[in-house]
């Protein structure tokens, strides 16, 4: 299987000379992707989101579009504008060939050149490298507790020129109080894949790190990436709620794919190496020294594709299919254009027991008339198509988004977004536990898993260039964890089936990104939990709590808080 990599590898190589693009993807919670998704809903330009994280080169595009179309934005918006442009100013001279730009630039601890401040910075017409320190302060009263949290690290990327991008971060955190959830189960938070006592008689007190990293070559109609990073397919827009996959589990390392021939069709293929849990006994070495034991876990794959088509500039339909698989790398797997769900049965025919695929669907409908936006999404884990026709009873696990955003409803520079969430109970189980759809013990798409929904709601006002503030509140009703065993037992239970969980929430959050991501935050929280299930909800959760809090930070913000 080695082998398969090589001649990929000795592929882009080959062919690099022919190449003329450069990727690097933008982390997730920049706040630019608001901004964009605010100018698409208005119809000013085209945003495809149903896949992220998008390019810096990408975004660049569409910046120089609506510095086009000035006439079309608010005051705040000419700022927001102009301070993305700040941010994104060396990519907007490469795609506009700016010859007054400095070739050779070497830039510390300064504003420089494009008025954005940076650590370091240096470019010339081969190589380029922009670095920053990740630094950041949370503190948190909650049952009359204090809990804060630190982090810190650093973010490089840059370019070699023509072809080559890469990405690099890394955050070492840590976390002080009584209330600490490390497990991370209910949670939109990114779950965290390794967490230890920083010090070993203090329970309250833990520290983890995460770590990010990606290569890209690219061409003038596709990429090909090799890293770990974080991965958003599906239209919602709500945290860690993408049902396909989204930023619940921690990032996991792949292989990625992106092709896009004409403008009017896109195409995504991964294939990720996720981390299973699962112990495999033929591994295990005994050590002379206590405790020192080691083993290997079972390896678990994943590969995935999807289709985004434009019917028109406002109507984008896509489908796509994943398949989660074990033991070893299968190679027709790696076949981007395989349809999995009859690869899965060809590898049945010979002899295997079966892997766990899924299918999915995504829409998005922008009305820029009325400044709104309608999107759902589809996932299909099981479901018979003749027991739907015939109406009998067949095996359903099914996951569906129904959402709507709207721009300025009432006040000028205001946004309202709302989303239904349902997953049925069997969505993401399957009896071999090396091929759940998950990683690291953590769900793929949506957070609250399965046998639940949700109702999430968020009014957005801005006031000025980078100061907004959200008022967000969520309904949400989970039923009991099905057993492996229903999988195989017909009819499957109805949602919300077994001991029932009702959660209510709001919170209101003002933030102000005083330079490029440097952030103060101020938040506050409610929420009124009952469980039936007295063993899944930690006592200190239940009844009604209320939290208040406020961050600041400077660098890439952690998709764990």
């Amino acid at each position: 299987m080695k082998q398969i990599y090589i001649v990929i590898l000795a592929l882009f190589i080959l062919y690099a000379p022919w190449i003329r693009s450069q990727v690097v993807y933008e982390p997730l919670n920049n706040s630019v992707y608001n901004f964009l998704e605010r100018q698409s809903v208005k119809g000013l330009i085209q945003v495809h989101d149903e896949v992220k994280p998008f390019s810096r080169m990408s975004i660049a595009k569409k910046l120089i579009e609506l510095n086009m179309q000035k006439y079309s934005l608010t005051d705040i918006e000419l700022r927001d504008l102009q301070f993305y442009e700040n941010d994104f100013a060396d990519e907007i001279s490469l795609l506009q060939k700016n010859t007054n730009v400095d070739s050779t630039r070497l830039e510390y601890f300064t504003f420089g050149q494009n008025n954005r401040f940076r650590a370091f910075n240096f470019k010339d017409s081969l190589f380029a490298v922009y670095a920053d320190p990740i630094l950041g302060y949370s503190a948190e009263r909650f049952h009359s507790s204090k809990m804060t949290h630190t982090w810190n690290g650093a973010s490089v990327y840059g370019y070699i020129f023509p072809f080559l991008g890469y990405s690099f971060n890394f955050m070492d955190n840590q976390e002080n109080g009584s209330y600490i959830d490390e497990t991370r189960n209910f949670t939109p938070l990114t779950g965290i894949d390794h967490i230890e006592l920083y010090d070993v008689n203090n329970s309250s007190s833990y520290q983890y790190d995460e770590i990010n990293a990606v290569i890209t070559a690219s061409w003038s109609w596709g990429s090909f990436s090799f890293g770990k990073d974080y991965i958003n397919w599906g239209s919602s827009l709500s945290p860690a709620s993408q049902l396909i996959i989204s930023s619940k589990a921690p990032s996991f390392p792949f292989i990625q794919l992106n092709v896009n021939p004409v403008s009017w069709l896109r195409f995504t293929y991964i294939h990720g190496f996720l981390n299973s849990g699962i112990v495999d006994s033929s591994s295990i070495q005994i050590s002379v020294a206590t405790n020192r034991e080691n083993s290997l876990q079972v390896p678990k794959f994943i590969s995935s594709h999807f289709l985004s088509v434009d019917f028109t500039k406002d109507f984008t339909a896509s489908i796509g299919e994943s398949v989660e698989y074990s033991e070893k790398e299968q190679p027709i797997y790696l076949i981007p254009v395989m349809f999995f769900l009859l690869a899965e049965h060809y590898k049945t025919m010979q002899g295997s027991t079966g892997d766990n695929s899924q299918l999915f669907a995504d829409e998005s409908v922008k009305i820029p008339v009325i400044r709104s936006k309608f999107f759902s999404t589809l996932f299909i884990d099981e479901l018979s198509l003749t027991a739907v026709l015939t109406g009998k009873t067949g095996p359903y696990a099914v996951g569906y988004t129904l959402g709507a955003e709207t721009i300025d409803p009432v006040i000028p520079n205001s946004s309202f977004l709302i989303e239904f969430t349902k997953i049925s109970p069997m969505v993401t189980l399957n009896s071999n536990l090396a091929q759940t759809y998950s990683n690291s013990g953590y769900q793929l798409g949506n957070w609250i898993g399965n046998n639940g929904d949700i109702l999430y709601s968020k009014y957005t006002q801005n006031f000025l260039r980078g100061l907004s503030a959200d008022l967000w509140g969520d309904l949400i009703r989970l039923g009991s964890e099905p057993a492996p065993e229903q999988q195989y037992k017909l009819p499957y239970p109805p949602t919300l089936f077994g001991l029932r969980k009702s959660q209510l929430e709001f919170g209101f959050e003002a933030s102000y990104e005083i330079i490029n991501e440097c952030w103060f935050k101020l938040f506050f929280n409610y929420s009124n939990i009952s469980d039936q299930d007295l063993s899944r909800t930690p006592e200190y959760l239940l009844g009604v709590n209320k939290s208040l809090g406020f961050s600041i930070s400077y660098g890439i913000n952690s998709l764990s808080r």
